[in-house]
């Protein structure tokens, strides 16, 4: 008589996780960011973040176009998360007005250790246009507004637009340090070493306070 062998049933396959458009865009973007952190911009690569995510390269193709469409989206997820830190600061600023120091370091950190310093200049080497982003960094604005003086009015016209190139200067130093601060400090003859870079910082902190808080 012969013999029957019972069926193993069949594995079941593993439930794939339904994500919205935008939920798969962060979710791209964050593993991004992870790369870029620690390798600059030649660590963002399609195949590898494809296969770390278990999805199909055509998937992030899909949602970014090419690499250099994921670069630039990166970039501009970096910049949003900055200002939503930045907005936090502003927003729990205590009677003495915000900390600009800490608007400083938030802005440091971002470019340096997230690596978007790198990937600035590389999206600026590569051609790829920079127009858009108008206002991201508003927040600067509004920090400066409240540490001024009490009594002091809202500045207006060319007051107004001295707020703003201050805060462009300091986004365009705090872009620019992580880069090229060292070769600067050397230039002038000061010894690289992390007790000098950041006593820098915390000058150009106390600078950009005193241009902000100064009598008109």
């Amino acid at each position: 008589m012969a013999r029957t062998t019972a069926k193993k049933p069949a594995p079941e396959r593993a439930r794939r996780t339904r994500r919205t458009p935008e939920e798969a865009r962060q979710r791209i973007l964050e593993a991004a960011e992870a790369h870029l952190s620690k390798g600059g911009p030649d660590a963002v690569r399609v195949q590898p973040l494809a296969s770390e995510l278990g999805i199909t390269d055509a998937a992030i193709y899909h949602h970014f176009h090419n690499r250099e469409g994921l670069l630039d989206a990166l970039a501009r997820f970096g910049a949003r998360r900055l200002r939503s830190s930045m907005e936090e600061v502003v927003a729990g600023r205590g009677a003495s007005g915000t900390d600009i120091r800490a608007l400083v370091e938030l802005a440091v950190d971002t470019f340096e250790r997230r690596g978007y310093s790198r990937l600035v200049l590389w999206l600026s080497g590569a051609g790829i246009p920079s127009d858009r982003g108008s206002g991201m960094f508003d927040a600067i604005v509004s920090a400066f507004e409240s540490a001024r003086p009490p009594g002091r009015k809202k500045p207006t016209g060319k007051q107004a637009l001295e707020s703003r190139n201050v805060a462009a200067l300091m986004v365009m130093v705090c872009a620019a340090e992580p880069l090229l601060g060292d070769m600067s400090r050397r230039s002038v003859s000061i010894e690289r070493s992390d007790a000098n870079t950041q006593q820098f910082r915390n000058w150009f902190a106390a600078t950009i306070a005193e241009m902000v808080t100064r009598s008109d």
